[in-house]
């Protein structure tokens, strides 16, 4: 069955743990909150044996089948959490889950951290074994309204007491990325008096820092097909004057590790030797994997020729509107289709 996000804590405290839980969607803050969750509701019910799997490429899926029915030397119940970074477990892993499904009882629950499913994935028989056994939460991506209210409620929650245009000042800045969110709501508690209140400098000194860092949320947001967060993202940018050019080396840098692991992959070279050559870590492999799923190489040339007409706007050797042509090359990355003639008509709707 589908649980709302909103109810997943009191139906934790209420209910037993189903025999699998599967987290998806396009919030990984929130996916991650919601893990923390339920691994402290399975501590309560006496799931003291925590077994963490990550399903990457080449995995065993053995292991799930083992962990599932092997008995534990040290407790009775067991919480398997399995990690599927593309949210595609293939053949293989789809008996897997049947099987789990099918032989579970009572002393087992597995948590699945999906992260963003396509549409094609939502429909998938692996998925819908483990809803119609368990639960499916699916943290979606917020809206300007949702972001301000969790937004306030995080403040609420650390005890903050921020005058409205502050928040409002705040919430511009952050919205689309909830983790710099709840970091700089951290940062700020840290300074705050008694009282809750925080000085004006303070606050605006995160922001600053914040805008800067705001061209890899950017970046981020295209390599994981996110374009209307990217277009988002990029009309902060503008609007906060930062230098188009580290926009433009954000991009290039990304998307020539991008085409670099492509050949690599086409070539037959190990992805995981790839990622670990150029340096792709753990928390930023799913938007190279999300990216190289939707991008091949064809794709990848095209990319490569918009990103050099935006060298040639920022040295004067074309004329172009350097802000609009990264709306283009973000809409291409995301593999959004559209006419030139509609690019107004999309901003317009986003």
């Amino acid at each position: 069955m589908r649980v709302n996000p909103r109810e997943l804590p009191p139906r934790l405290n209420k209910n037993e743990l189903p025999s699998a839980i599967v987290l998806s969607g396009e919030e990984p803050l929130l996916i991650e909150e919601s893990a923390r969750h339920i691994r402290r509701s399975a501590r309560e019910k006496g799931f003291a044996d925590r077994i963490p799997l990550n399903a990457e490429a080449g995995f065993d899926w053995s292991r799930l089948t083992g962990s599932s029915q092997t008995l534990s030397l040290f407790a009775e119940r067991r919480l398997i959490e399995l990690r599927l970074p593309t949210g595609k477990p293939g053949e293989t892993g789809t008996r897997a889950f049947v099987d789990y499904c099918r032989d579970a009882g009572e002393d087992v629950c597995l948590l699945v951290i999906a992260g963003r499913l396509d549409a094609r994935a939502k429909q998938a028989k692996w998925l819908r074994t483990l809803e119609g056994g368990g639960w499916l939460v699916e943290h979606r991506a917020l809206n300007t309204a949702q972001f301000q209210s969790w937004f306030g409620q995080r403040l609420r929650e650390r005890g903050l007491n921020l005058d409205t245009k502050t928040i409002d000042r705040m919430c511009h800045f952050l919205e689309g990325n909830l983790l710099a969110a709840a970091q700089e709501i951290d940062r700020i508690a840290l300074f705050a008096e008694p009282n809750g209140q925080v000085a004006p400098e303070i606050v605006s000194q995160g922001l600053a820092d914040h805008a800067r860092f705001n061209a890899y949320a950017f970046t981020g947001a295209c390599l994981n097909g996110e374009a209307r967060k990217a277009l988002r993202v990029l009309k902060v940018l503008r609007n906060e004057g930062i230098e188009p050019a580290l926009v433009s080396w954000t991009l290039a840098k990304d998307l020539r590790t991008l085409v670099r692991i492509e050949q690599g992959l086409r070539n037959g070279d190990q992805k995981g030797r790839l990622f670990k050559t150029h340096n792709i870590w753990s928390t930023r492999a799913p938007l190279i994997d999300s990216a190289l799923a939707r991008l091949g190489e064809c794709e990848l040339q095209q990319l490569t020729r918009q990103m050099a007409r935006c060298d040639r706007i920022l040295k004067g050797r074309e004329r172009g509107e350097i802000w609009q042509q990264f709306e283009v090359l973000a809409l291409t990355m995301c593999d959004v289709h559209y006419a030139s003639g509609d690019l107004n008509a999309f901003n317009a709707t986003n």
